[in-house]
């Protein structure tokens, strides 16, 4: 618990205007991952869900720091489609992004954005389901790699990001899961 009570006062801290360019954004957005874990994976199928979040930018020229604070409700079953808002058993992870950005293309109103980091996950509830996937066979912290682009139209703000696992998800199984998050927000 205070380690979230440091990451809030730390967002906090970014909503503090230090520029022109700096500011947060609080979006919401759809998840879609991948596992090789036979359990839940199926060819053609992903595991789909959705997620919140609050991230900050910090910095006014082309380089700028992108930390941030996701919810994300991840559905444990594949499906064919995206259908990241059904009523099946689903796990929720806090997730952490800390990304270093550049803006490519600068306007008054239009801004083409890339980022490259890191996530930290952690497991904060499983529902019950079929497959007794619990705290016991879900590891509570997982790290990815994060890469990501995005557009900025006004205060409207869209960002893609691929998150590569680093670290397993299944305990002792070496499956990690493979995100894409599609997000859509306000920067103010």
């Amino acid at each position: 618990m205070k380690i979230l009570f440091i990451i809030l006062v730390l967002l906090a801290a970014v909503g503090i205007k230090l520029n022109a360019q700096s500011g947060l954004v609080l979006a919401a957005g759809v998840s879609m991952a991948y596992t090789d874990n036979p359990a839940t994976s199926e060819k053609g199928k992903m595991i789909s869900g959705f997620h919140g979040s609050l991230s900050g930018r910090i910095g006014s020229k082309s380089w700028y720091y992108k930390p941030g604070l996701e919810l994300h409700v991840m559905q444990f079953y594949p499906e064919k489609v995206l259908n990241p808002f059904t009523y099946k058993p689903a796990m929720y992870f806090l997730k952490v992004p800390s990304q270093i950005g550049l803006r490519l293309v600068k306007a008054d109103n239009f801004n083409l954005r890339v980022s490259g980091g890191f996530q930290f996950s952690f497991t904060l509830s499983i529902d019950d389901n079929k497959d007794n996937f619990n705290r016991n066979t879900i590891k509570d912290v997982q790290t990815g790699a994060l890469l990501g682009a995005g557009i900025d139209l006004g205060p409207i703000s869209i960002d893609v990001n691929f998150e590569k696992g680093l670290t397993e998800l299944y305990t002792n199984t070496g499956y990690t899961a493979d995100y894409l998050l599609i997000s859509a927000g306000v920067f103010f």
